[in-house]
Order: C-alpha cells, then sequence, then structure tokens
C-alpha cells in the first residue's frame, strides 16, 4: 500500500521523539505531508500554546429557592500563545505542487510555565496546532501534544531543609472522668525528600492512662486545589498515597520506635506558575485508641520534589530521583532541517515546491 497523500495525513515530529521538554527550552518541530496534486490555500500557520483550564460544577440551594441552583466554576489563564505561518498569509493565495512537503518551526518555552498536568477539575497542557486554511473552504487541522516536565529543585527552598515535628497531648475522658493522658512526639529530619528516599521518622509516645492506643498511623496525602475566578471558588481533591504503622502502646507504658519511611513513587509536578491549581502534599500523624475516645490526628506540609537536597561539595545530578530524559536539542533550526530560510512577503504562487522554514519567532 502507498503512502497516504493530503494535509490530513500528514503529521508533526519534534526533535524530541517523546516530546517532553523543560521550562526555558527551545522546541524545534516539523510538518510533514505529502500531495498527489496542486494545492491550493490561503496559508499554513501554527498556534503553539500552553494553557490552564478549571471546570467543577457545584448544585446548591439558593435563599428563596426550593430546588437546588447549578452554578459552574472556571478558570482559564495562557502561558504561552503563538501564531506563526509557515506559508501564504491572512489574506493571501498560494499553491503548493504535487509531492512531499515540510514546514519546520520552533517555539521557545517561556522560563516559568508551570508543569504539564492533567485532573479531574482542570489542566495545564502545551499543544502545537496547525491549520490549513483552505479559504471559502473547510479549513483542516492537525493537532499534537507537548508535554512540559518543570523541575522542582529541593535547594530552591529553604523550608525543605527545615525538620517535621509533631507534639501530640492528648488527654482522654469518658463519661466526665478522666482516664489519663498520653504525649506522642514525632520527629522527621527534614521536609523535602524526592521519590524513594528512605528517611527515618522517630516516634516516642508516653501513655500515662488507662486507655489503649492501638497504633500510631503515618501517612501521605496528596492534595490538589482547584482555584475558580468565573463564579469565584474552590474545589478540593484529595489521595493518601500511601501509609504505614506501628504501636500499639499499652497503659502506662512508654515506647519508642524508629519507622523506615519510603517516599513512594509519584509523578512530580511543579505548578508554581500556575494561579490556578496548586499540588500539596502532606504527613499526617493519627493516633488510634481503644474504647469510647476520638482518635486525634494531626499535619505539616512536605514536598516532594525531583532535584534532591545536596549540600557543600556535593554535585547534582539533573536527571536523577526521576526527572525524564530530555534529549538534548540542536544548537539551531538548520541543524533539525536543513532548509532554505521562507521569505513572509513571497506568498503568491509558491511553486515549484515550498519546504522552505517560517522567520524566527518574535519573543517579545
Amino acid at each position: 500500500m502507498g503512502r497516504k497523500v493530503g494535509f490530513s495525513y500528514g503529521t508533526i515530529k519534534f526533535d524530541n521523539a517523546h516530546g517532553v521538554y523543560q521550562p526555558g527550552q527551545m522546541v524545534y518541530g516539523k510538518l510533514e505531508f505529502d500531495l498527489s496534486s496542486i494545492l491550493n490555500f490561503r496559508g499554513i500557520y501554527a498556534v503553539i500554546r500552553g494553557y490552564c483550564e478549571v471546570y467543577y460544577t457545584e448544585n446548591k440551594k439558593e435563599s428563596g429557592k426550593s430546588e437546588n441552583v447549578r452554578t459552574e466554576h472556571r478558570s482559564e489563564e495562557d502561558y504561552l500563545n503563538k501564531t506563526v505561518y509557515l506559508a501564504g498569509s491572512i489574506g493571501g493565495s498560494a499553491q503548493l505542487n504535487q509531492g512531499h512537503h515540510t514546514f519546520p518551526f520552533e517555539c521557545l518555552l517561556p522560563n516559568n510555565c508551570p508543569s504539564s498536568f492533567e485532573g479531574p477539575h482542570g489542566h495545564i497542557r502545551y499543544q502545537v496546532r496547525v491549520i490549513l486554511d483552505k479559504a471559502f473552504n473547510t479549513n483542516e487541522e492537525k493537532l499534537a501534544a507537548i508535554k512540559v516536565v518543570a523541575p522542582l529543585d529541593l535547594n530552591s527552598n529553604p523550608y525543605c531543609r527545615e525538620p517535621v515535628d509533631f507534639e501530640m497531648i492528648n488527654s482522654y475522658c469518658c463519661w466526665c472522668i478522666s482516664s489519663g493522658a498520653s504525649e506522642t512526639i514525632v520527629h522527621i529530619p527534614r521536609s523535602g525528600f524526592c521519590c524513594g528516599e528512605v528517611v527515618p521518622v522517630d516516634v516516642a509516645c508516653t501513655n500515662r492512662s488507662s486507655v489503649k492506643i492501638k497504633s500510631i498511623k503515618l501517612n501521605i496525602q496528596k492534595k490538589i486545589t482547584y482555584h475558580a475566578e468565573c463564579e469565584p471558588g474552590t474545589k478540593d481533591e484529595a489521595v493518601k498515597i500511601m501509609e504505614l504503622s506501628t504501636g500499639p502502646v499499652e497503659p502506662n507504658t512508654t515506647k519508642n520506635f524508629t519507622v523506615e519511611l519510603k517516599i513512594p513513587t509519584v509523578d512530580v509536578y511543579n505548578l508554581y506558575g500556575s494561579r490556578f491549581i496548586d499540588l500539596q502534599y502532606y504527613f499526617y500523624v493519627r493516633l488510634e485508641v481503644k474504647g469510647c475516645h476520638s482518635d486525634v490526628e494531626d499535619s505539616r506540609r512536605i514536598i516532594i520534589g525531583n532535584l534532591p537536597l545536596i549540600g557543600p561539595g556535593q554535585a547534582m545530578n539533573q536527571m536523577q530521583q526521576g526527572m525524564p530524559y530530555v534529549q538534548p536539542y540542536p544548537t539551531s533550526p538548520m541543524a533539525y532541517s536543513a532548509q532554505p530560510p521562507y521569505n513572509p512577503q513571497v506568498t503568491q504562487n509558491l511553486l515549484p515546491q515550498v519546504t522552505a522554514m517560517h522567520p524566527p519567532f518574535n519573543y517579545n
């Protein structure tokens, strides 16, 4: 079977085979397609966009109304929005001969753009959309996604070096009669971690009560908060990503434990550049007690990154701790596709074959 022809069977390819980039990197790509006959059109242009969208609904009963009212909450912001013509122009006319055609393009990712992210109530996406403007006919489009992985360097936040400490003093009472109290101290040496790290958690529990502490549970939860600008509000999503427990602690006893906590493997997102989606991790300590007494719980924020903390004299490997490999990109567009420069002023009768490169982007 021969190769399928036409713009609709074309492909968008990137210099990075996986389409994965970091902020501040140049994205080089190209559109390729074959024609079996002459194509008349107005223009071919690429829209390179990075954006955030948040959307969720709530049903609330408003004052004076008997039925719930459905409210739609939305937010949207752009991190990147560039349009560049690969051939033709907005109001011109152009023509391509039959054969194979290649149109390179490039775009510089902003230094502070957040990571790509997909959630149930919002997302951050980067994509290249190439449009064939056919004047008085229906336009055709090609779409390709880019994944942006923004490194989260623990060294850039002093909070990551701070210890995590809990002091939980609890009194127990049943039918207004005191059953005593307990004191639980939990210590973790720092607040910033990378996936796969094993961290010692020191637990000291002095139980001066007649109540048995069945277990001391330690868990890490991920909390995502979506912020709506249109119909302002927030939507939270919490997910427990790991849990372990120690104990028990019998009445009127003292026990000390050291628990090895392995930071679970999770996708690391740096969303500090986004106004509408927050992602945080929290470390929880929960005491489960026997009888009619309520369990108690406390939490502290921790940070999970992909560039680990380093000390003096240590070298930092930029790709360790789960950072995806980002293929080095060419030093110039011509290293990726050695085509002659395209002159945007020459849009009439582009014959015999247009395989030229568009002019550099204006990044201002």
